[in-house]
């Protein structure tokens, strides 16, 4: 959390100890002593420096209280009780019961608000698993360790921190839990620079539910709380920091729904794209399998402008060559209140497209592995090809993507990117009419 990491800062410029006063000879003299171990260390404080020692004391002890309170502002990790080991309990919307399960069976559910995996499969324990951290990643091995949770599974360490995430507002409550969201849900970023660095400022911190704990994928990264709203922060090298910033600028101005990226340093961070909707991940309805088919098949009951959107995401990563595209980077959202799909999410996660690799990559598109397999999608399945068809597929010009480039301070070889998008359009064309 900035405030704290900065109060640790100032507290670290103050003097540290109490003031002691003795009398010698008649005259009254002060000291500034502190213990170190079993030691008592003792410094003379000469008359006129008394005041701004004092000052510099209490100063301390104003900032070590606001420290504190803001540290048990944060509610603790949850106990792994018997019923939450058991899987008894609630997922909650808020503050409202969208299914209820008792030792892990399914005893209610609200149909139209409970989280799309369960009311498709109804399985709790994997619901809970989905919403935990990656621990391949270093720094979240290192963030568990700091929370005294190494020894956690993936379903203990979900439960733990109340299967909350900042995409959402679902979370799991156990049985007779009286918590409320208000007071459980995320409200600090404590543990930004020890899951995006390796390290904090704020030393030993007291466990706290926290949104480290839900990051996917292998790449270290971290939410950052800025302004009140919440920002992903991620690492990547030079060429992946280009590739992310460019497809999303390029989506932007192609009027392709997606989410804006900004270069910081050497991350790149995005804002939350969840501020009044859930983020459900495809994963949710479509398990692992992310071939165009089966999730073009599962979005069917969320109706064809659904599975345009899908297509023209697919038509986007065909162009930018994003074979990183997986059940678990692309998901819909619904309404908070009525749990209604209302669009298929913005764009988002591009890093490994484009240039990420730092080789080079080839301006001829035609044999391109991904183009033919979704050719090749398209070709079988006739509803798919017929709304391809009917979407008005955006010009990529050489002037438009000049325009994002001269944005850029990384340089890449820009005549080859043009001929790779120009290209790789009309061959997405070409299948339209084909």
């Amino acid at each position: 959390m900035a405030e704290i990491d900065a109060l640790y800062d100032e507290l670290n410029s103050l003097l540290k100890g109490y003031i002691s006063q003795k009398t010698i000879s008649g005259k009254k003299r002060f000291y500034l002593q502190r213990r170190e171990g079993k030691k008592v260390i003792s410094r003379y404080i000469k008359n006129d420096e008394l005041q701004s020692v004092r000052k510099s004391i209490e100063l301390r002890e104003k900032i070590e209280k606001q420290i504190k309170e803001l540290l048990e502002a944060n509610s603790p990790l949850a106990s792994l009780s018997k019923n939450s080991i058991a899987l008894s309990g609630d997922i909650m919307l808020s503050d409202e019961t969208v299914a209820r399960f008792e030792n892990g069976v399914l005893t209610y559910i609200d149909s139209k608000k409970a989280p799309l995996s369960i009311i498709k499969n109804k399985n709790i324990e994997e619901w809970l698993i989905s919403r935990t951290l990656d621990i391949s990643r270093t720094n979240a091995r290192r963030l568990k360790a700091s929370l005294g949770i190494s020894k956690y599974s993936p379903l203990e360490t979900s439960i733990a921190n109340r299967a909350l995430t900042i995409t959402d507002r679902y979370w799991w409550r156990s049985k007779g839990s009286k918590a409320k969201y208000k007071d459980i849900c995320f409200k600090n970023d404590t543990y930004f620079n020890l899951s995006l660095n390796g390290t904090s400022s704020a030393g030993n911190l007291k466990p706290s539910l926290n949104p480290e704990l839900t990051n996917l994928g292998s790449y270290e990264k971290a939410w950052k709380l800025i302004n009140d709203e919440w920002w992903l922060y991620k690492k990547g090298n030079k060429f992946e920091l280009f590739s992310e910033w460019f497809a999303s600028e390029l989506a932007f101005s192609l009027g392709v729904p997606t989410v804006l990226y900004e270069i910081v340093g050497d991350n790149i961070r995005s804002k939350s794209i969840a501020s009044y909707v859930n983020l459900e991940l495809i994963k949710s309805i479509a398990g692992d399998d992310d071939s165009f088919d089966h999730i073009f098949s599962c979005l069917e009951p969320f109706g064809e402008e659904i599975q345009k959107q899908y297509l023209l995401l697919m038509w986007f990563d065909c162009l930018i060559l994003n074979v990183d595209r997986h059940t678990e980077n692309m998901g819909l959202l619904r309404d908070e209140k009525t749990g209604r799909v209302i669009c298929f999410a913005p764009n988002f996660d591009n890093n490994l497209c484009l240039f990420s690799s730092g080789s080079k990559i080839r301006s001829d598109r035609a044999n391109d592995g991904l183009m033919k397999l979704f050719r090749d999608f398209l070709q079988k399945n006739s509803k798919a090809l017929d709304i391809y068809r009917h979407i008005t597929l955006p010009a990529v010009t050489k002037e438009r993507i000049l325009d994002i480039l001269n944005r850029s301070s990384i340089e890449i070889d820009c005549e080859t990117l043009i001929d790779f998008l120009v290209n790789g359009a009309k061959e997405l064309c070409n299948i339209q009419v084909s």
